[in-house]
């Protein structure tokens, strides 16, 4: 028979690794939505019975890291990275979080780049392309890779 306390204890780590969770924001790669030292929710249960959407901020597991991105394509999506822009499925997609004149190119590279998602692949951004390690260097992620929904603070 468990304790009141080890009830309780065994309930706030249940809540932790499968329901909600906390962070602080490392790094400049979510600016100006997100400062270094920001903190956060996330909700591990968002993606149960919908699945992740264009514009939605994550936390994605990448090298034994957990990092912070926006959802810019969905499986079946053709990301094109062209003009300093994102455009997706051929539109170029509006971007109102991000402020006037980002430019986002490949980095290191020019010209432009197609990125076509098969199923269960994403595609994502840092918010402050200049300064964000993202799917235009290490490509799309997994869905499985997805740990959950970022609520800001």
């Amino acid at each position: 028979m468990l304790t009141g306390a080890a009830t309780f204890f065994i309930l706030c780590l249940l809540t932790k690794f499968f329901i909600v969770d906390g962070g602080i924001i490392e790094g400049p790669s979510m600016e100006p939505t997100f400062t270094s030292g920001s903190y956060f929710i996330i909700n591990k249960t968002a993606f149960y019975f919908a699945p992740p959407k264009r514009g939605d901020i994550v936390q994605i597991i990448r090298d034994n890291r957990l990092i912070i991105k926006r959802i810019i394509g969905v499986p079946g999506d053709v990301i094109t990275i062209k003009q300093g822009a994102v455009w997706v499925n051929g539109i170029r997609l509006p971007e109102p979080y991000l402020p006037p004149f980002t430019d986002t190119s490949l980095l290191g590279q020019h010209g432009e780049k197609d990125y076509t998602l098969h199923a269960k692949e994403y595609f994502v951004l840092g918010d402050n392309r200049i300064q964000s390690s993202d799917s235009r260097i290490f490509g799309p992620i997994l869905r499985s890779t997805i740990i959950g929904k970022i609520i800001k603070l």
